[in-house]
């Protein structure tokens, strides 16, 4: 199984999934996550650009994985993000479309070290 036609446009980035988890210098996973993002010119007062650009990810990123849970179906898709410092690190992002929805939510985005540019 692969993305239909029209999943680019359900797809949707919850703010506090950027403020509360991916840039959060709090968050047990999330801290170490905001450290990579920050050093790539994201920052935390700013959370629309790195929306922004793991939207553009996700338009050219290639899919790793498709697999469908008890909680709905999910996609891993791994690419170059565009980040403000100029520099695309392979980022791998899981989308996540739970069982009776039609939206597509970010579950989570992480750097693939060994794979930097």
């Amino acid at each position: 199984m692969s993305r239909d036609s029209n999943w680019y446009e359900r797809l949707e980035i919850h703010e506090a999934k950027i403020v509360d988890y991916l840039m959060s210098p709090t968050n047990e996973e999330g801290r170490h996550k905001r450290r990579f993002l920050m050093a790539h010119g994201f920052d935390d007062e700013r959370p629309g650009m790195l929306v922004d650009a793991l939207l553009a990810h996700a338009a050219t990123a290639v899919e790793v994985s498709d697999a469908t849970t008890v909680h709905g179906r999910k996609w891993v898709l791994r690419g170059r993000l565009r980040c403000p410092d100029g520099r695309q690190p392979v980022v791998q992002v899981v989308w996540m479309q739970n069982v009776g929805r039609t939206t597509v939510r970010l579950i989570t985005a992480y750097p693939i070290h060994g794979e930097q540019r």
